[in-house]
């Protein structure tokens, strides 16, 4: 005959489970993510403060389609404002790596994406001038950011005549001119020549003619 198990002792068990469950419940110390929190409209941080790796101003193919290298370097993204602000840290740090132009100058931000957050672009730009002058022209870089990390510049070496002319949810493309033999310095004559930098899911590709050496 099978002993059956009074209910008094079932309930008295049933009790110590759960005195015993409630008892070890705790949360995780340490829970606060190190990662900051990505603009609204991009996934994960992405890395920064590179050298790009993008074709540099000796590349005349038509096409070309180099991905920039990256390495982990983030910043906090504000909760509002520009996406990307020009007088943060961050753009701050990025110039400081370019060093002086070919005369000794400094580089200043001339001009940049306008987005505000809450509707962020995937990829971000600053286009930054030479102030050393020297011969009656100026050199620029163009600066490519995106979830608060600075990716690099679209070319090796600065250019003379570049110009941002249009970007948007994932491209930026900027306009190159040239000097020709016996061009005056207000008057290039090279070009127009559009190249369209990408941001295609892992990096930025380079689409278009560069000027010559």
């Amino acid at each position: 005959m099978r002993r059956r198990t009074p209910i008094s002792a079932v309930i008295a068990a049933t009790a110590l489970v759960t005195v015993a469950a409630c008892g070890s419940t705790e949360s995780t110390p340490g829970a606060v993510s190190s990662t900051p929190s990505a603009a609204p409209t991009t996934t994960n941080d992405v890395a920064a403060t590179v050298t790009s790796s993008l074709p540099s101003q000796s590349d005349t193919s038509t096409t070309t389609s180099t991905p920039a290298t990256t390495t982990t370097t983030t910043t906090a993204v504000p909760a509002s404002g520009p996406c990307l602000d020009v007088g943060s840290a961050l753009v701050a740090d990025a110039i400081g790596t370019l060093g002086t132009d070919v005369n000794g100058g400094s580089w200043i931000p001339r001009s940049a994406s306008e987005e505000q957050i809450g509707n962020c672009p995937d990829l971000l730009w600053v286009s930054v001038d030479g102030d050393g002058i020297g011969d009656a022209t100026y050199q620029s870089h163009v600066l490519f950011f995106r979830d608060g990390s600075y990716l690099g510049t679209a070319t090796g070496k600065p250019y003379s005549y570049t110009h941002v002319i249009d970007s948007n949810e994932d491209s930026v493309s900027v306009q190159y001119r040239w000097l020709l033999d016996d061009d005056a310095f207000c008057c290039p004559q090279g070009g127009p020549s559009v190249v369209n930098f990408t941001w295609n899911g892992s990096a930025v590709v380079a689409d278009g003619q560069f000027p010559p050496s």
